[in-house]
């Protein structure tokens, strides 16, 4: 994964209900959730929202090839930066730096 060769510490989940599960008893809490918009059973957006519940100053990231400008003015809960795809390993890398940096 790009992130841990770039040192950042990262934990993969491919269920977004496992990460919210697991969310609440992470220690350290994450500082940033990189969420794909679609994914089985709720959004990316969703995701996000439903995170910052837990923790309201998580910084966010969505990707996305299929996430409208119409989809983030409709949503409760907007990401910090938008990556649309593809994308290369430099512009997630930028956008890690970017969404940590707010």
């Amino acid at each position: 994964m790009s992130l841990t060769m770039a040192g950042y510490e990262a934990k993969l989940f491919t269920d977004p209900e496992t990460f919210l599960h697991d969310l609440g008893a992470m220690d350290p809490a994450p500082d940033l959730l990189v969420t794909d918009y679609q994914m089985p059973r709720m959004n990316g957006l969703m995701l996000i929202q439903a995170a910052k519940r837990f923790l309201p100053e998580l910084r966010t990231i969505s990707l996305s090839g299929t996430l409208h400008v119409s989809d983030i003015k409709e949503a409760d809960c907007m990401p910090d930066v938008s990556v649309p795809k593809p994308f290369r390993q430099a512009e997630l890398l930028a956008a890690v730096r970017k969404a940590l940096a707010k």
